[in-house]
């Protein structure tokens, strides 16, 4: 293998990097933003039971008060909607870097090493990422690049909670 080839693989292992991260920050900020909207419908629901309950009975306000503590207290605990924003930074971070790759085209040892160094910089700024999502990102890639044996199934808890729980891949979980 030469110089130039051994740059080349390099090069598109960056930009596997950048792409898995750009689908990985865009379903988080996707998943936050749902969970946003979804708390915000449901306190607006919650918020129109309890003043409906006005001229109802002592119990019917206390449980309608509840309701709308439930359906807030999540949302403010969690803050989905800061998630999603920095999710989407990260994503558009990403977007940038991969363009800066594919940009350049043959690239040198020292520009790829700096290509390195802002890859490094852009994640500094990512919580502790989900071995789930990841692997159902680099299953949508794989599908994408005509590559469907190099999908890995992911059981059904796994697809469930990759937004939740870092699930270790190995056996059960």
């Amino acid at each position: 293998m030469s110089w130039d080839d051994e740059c080349w693989e390099e090069r598109e292992r960056l930009v596997y990097i950048a792409q898995m991260n750009r689908l990985y920050h865009h379903r988080e900020e996707r998943f936050f933003s749902i969970l946003d909207r979804t708390s915000k419908a449901l306190a607006l629901i919650a918020g129109s039971a309890a003043a409906s309950t006005l001229l109802g009975s002592e119990v019917s306000k206390a449980w309608a008060g509840f309701a709308v503590a439930c359906v807030t207290l999540p949302a403010l605990v969690f803050a989905w909607s800061d998630r999603a924003r920095l999710h989407a930074e990260l994503a558009s971070d990403y977007t940038h870097l991969e363009a800066e790759i594919e940009g350049a085209g043959v690239l040198d040892w020292p520009k790829l090493d700096a290509i390195k160094a802002r890859l490094v910089s852009v994640g500094a700024k990512e919580s502790p990422e989900l071995a789930s999502l990841i692997v159902a990102c680099q299953n949508e890639l794989a599908i994408a690049a005509g590559q469907p044996d190099k999908v890995k199934p992911l059981d059904w808890k796994r697809r469930w909670f990759k937004h939740f729980f870092s699930m270790p891949l190995g056996g059960d979980a």
